[in-house]
């Protein structure tokens, strides 16, 4: 979504980040955070967009902040209040971060500040719970051990899992949907892809999954270097990790496999496109059609489930109005318009994700690819499927599975699939881990 710039539909978080400084009054900052969180509940989104600096006024207008407050209730339910606020120096900018407390779910709530007490960053981040190396796990059939994915400056803390016993097996990287995601994608007390990791290693197959980089250092996506930024964000770091993969003892270097969930899965083609010695990609809820389209999608099916109020319906109208300034971005950009886009007004990312076309990357790859579905998917629909099936139906190489039960994080459930379904605890079912497993079996 969100993923770096996604919020609500997503499952991720928002991330407007503009240029940080230093030398902040703490007092001030502080009381401009605990202030601006009144004024979201007050509807006051003009007197949050006056604290913003030039950067900040850019990506993010008084139209987007409005919709925020509704949107959090909406998904996470009542807002019940806020834990201490707690401050630090990160880098060349002053972070004031707060718990926001809702009846479903709580949220980690960031603004950061520059030299003139100027907020140049906002991010609403889910709580997850982190995991330290005491607590990974080890038992008869499998073995967890710390690693770190070094790649372009960072070194981002993560997961290997290993099957005990076994001399030499594949491995598979797990690769993130969209948002700020750890190394278990977590996501209210689910963990998907520790659920994959640890059925995988049962049936003799290794895992890396990493915290990601829009988790670690966000920060560092502020210079992209005349990259895409959907190549910083993401792709890079899956082939740092896949690099990695085949230095470790017992992995067979030719078995090296690339996991993508939703935003992931739209990534892995272009993951296995950069380094075809990849031996396959397994697609989990990857979207065929534009990003943006799915954007207004997911909100017109969101707002509709109660009926659609006066308010949804002009939010919908604005929805896809930005959809459409997405759809004549360099027109825009081209003509130096100030332009308001879905999700986040960042020209970068809708930019690089306007430059990359997953379905014909995946036609153009030789490697094997497994495509998996979830029919209760609102997120990443089964029309989705029906495209990747038809566009690829003439590639021999290419398995298609569909689950009628599973939702967007492949965990069972009955009738339609709203977001307060992921606060639910569930595990990935056997039968996916066993089909992932039989196809990497048979294609290795």
């Amino acid at each position: 979504m969100k993923n770096t710039i996604n919020f609500f539909a997503f499952i991720g978080i928002i991330l407007i980040q503009g240029i940080s400084l230093q030398a902040q009054d703490v007092k001030k900052c502080t009381a401009i955070s605990e202030k601006s969180i009144e004024q979201f509940q007050n509807g006051q989104n003009d007197s949050i967009y006056a604290y913003f600096d030039e950067e900040m006024r850019k990506r993010l207008s008084i139209a987007d902040l409005s919709q925020i407050w509704p949107q959090l209730e909406l998904a996470m339910g009542k807002f019940i209040g806020i834990g201490e606020p707690k401050g630090m120096q990160f880098e060349s900018y002053y972070q004031i971060e707060t718990q926001l407390r809702f009846e479903k779910k709580n949220l980690r709530y960031r603004l950061a500040f520059d030299k003139n007490n100027r907020i140049s960053g906002m991010y609403f981040v889910p709580y997850r719970q982190v995991r330290k190396a005491q607590e990974m796990l080890s038992n008869d059939v499998l073995q967890e051990s710390p690693i770190k994915i070094h790649s372009a400056g960072l070194d981002l803390p993560g997961t290997l899992c290993v099957p005990k016993g076994v001399k030499e097996f594949p491995i598979v990287i797990f690769v993130h949907g969209s948002g700020a995601n750890d190394r278990d994608e977590t996501i209210g007390p689910n963990k998907p892809f520790r659920d994959l990791a640890h059925g995988l290693a049962r049936m003799g197959i290794a895992s890396i999954r990493y915290d990601k980089r829009s988790l670690v250092a966000p920060s560092s996506l502020k210079d992209l270097k005349g990259q895409s930024m959907l190549d910083v964000l993401v792709v890079n770091d899956a082939l740092a990790a896949v690099d990695l993969a085949r230095t470790i003892n017992g992995v067979k270097s030719k078995s090296v496999f690339v996991l993508g969930h939703s935003m992931g899965a739209m990534l892995a083609p272009r993951i296995a496109q950069r380094d075809v010695n990849i031996k396959g990609i397994i697609m989990m809820a990857g979207n065929a059609r534009s990003l943006e389209d799915l954007v207004y999608e997911q909100y017109k099916y969101l707002y509709n489930k109660d009926g659609l109020s006066t308010a949804e319906k002009q939010d919908l109208r604005n929805i896809h109005k930005k959809v459409r300034h997405v759809k004549h971005l360099d027109h825009y950009t081209a003509n130096s318009e100030k332009i308001e886009l879905p999700l986040t007004n960042d020209v970068r990312f809708w930019r690089s994700v306007k430059e990359y076309d997953q379905v014909k990357t995946a036609q153009s790859i030789s490697q094997d690819i497994l495509i998996m579905q979830g029919l209760r998917d609102y997120q990443v629909t089964s029309r989705e499927f029906k495209i990747w099936q038809h566009k690829l139906h003439s590639k021999k190489n290419v398995t298609f599975k569909s689950y009628e039960k599973l939702n967007h994080l492949f965990l069972e459930g009955e009738g339609k699939s709203y977001p307060d379904e992921y606060e639910k605890k569930g595990n990935i079912p056997e039968y996916v881990i066993s089909d992932i497993v039989q196809w990497i079996k048979t294609v290795q």
